[in-house]
């Protein structure tokens, strides 16, 4: 991973975590994911079944609203279109890289690996449910191993990082950092690229927790990541300095 161009150099492993804003839904948001993309931020809201766009401040840029069939979105530059997905394995999260789908199947425990026409080329077991995956690579991924174990498969080893808490969500930086949250969970595990323990980061030090489950973290190609909850509509913009 590339550091950022025209971005200050930060110490991860100690810099502070601070709150820039939060994000709140105008609609009570269930499962609400995001992403950053093309100098915007957008989100999407289970409980009403749309995709809600936002500058990089946090305006309200518009709203998109989906079909309850959707069952993936395709980003283009400036438009984002829907399309409908039809699979031989349960699709949860979707993910298209190195020319191959990727989904997870928490109602299985699997990770599986898709072709062009949606067919199944291998799958991966987990010992739980797992809801998210992180890809850097289709060799090179992340995922709940089991229920206190997070794995990091690359092409050359795997690593595991062990927790008392229920590992659930995840995200790296660009300097290929794990952080690792618990569904209730009051701190972020930062861990390095193999899986060893930098430090925890307790959420009282930067914010208010967003909901009583924690949903998505997810990093900008920045210093900056957000953190939504399964259960409100808040949506925290966070930054390391």
């Amino acid at each position: 991973m590339k550091h950022p161009k025209d971005m200050r150099k930060v110490n991860f492993h100690s810099g502070k975590v601070k709150l820039l804003f939060t994000i709140v839904l105008a609609e009570y948001g269930q499962q609400v994911s995001g992403v950053f993309t093309h100098d915007c931020i957008l989100l999407s809201n289970f409980n009403n079944g749309k995709l809600v766009k936002y500058d990089n401040q946090g305006v309200r840029i518009g709203e998109l609203k989906m079909s309850k069939n959707t069952n993936s979105l395709d980003k283009r530059p400036n438009t984002y279109s829907a399309k409908t997905i039809t699979a031989n394995v349960t699709i949860y999260g979707i993910h298209f890289i190195d020319n191959e789908y990727i989904s997870t199947d928490p109602d299985n425990y699997n990770i599986s690996w898709l072709d062009s026409t949606f067919k199944t080329i291998r799958t991966e077991k987990s010992k739980t449910d797992v809801y998210f995956g992180y890809y850097n690579g289709k060799n090179d991924y992340i995922y709940k191993e089991s229920s206190c174990a997070v794995k990091r498969v690359s092409s050359n080893d795997t690593f595991t990082y062990r927790s008392e808490g229920n590992p659930y969500t995840y995200g790296v930086d660009f300097e290929a950092n794990i952080y690792v949250a618990g569904f209730a969970s009051d701190a972020i595990h930062q861990l390095t690229p193999t899986c060893e323990l930098v430090r925890i980061i307790p959420f009282s030090t930067f914010a208010a927790k967003t909901g009583t489950h924690l949903w998505i973290l997810r990093f900008e190609n920045s210093n900056r990541f957000l953190l939504t909850s399964f259960n409100s509509g808040k949506v925290l913009i966070c930054q390391i300095d």
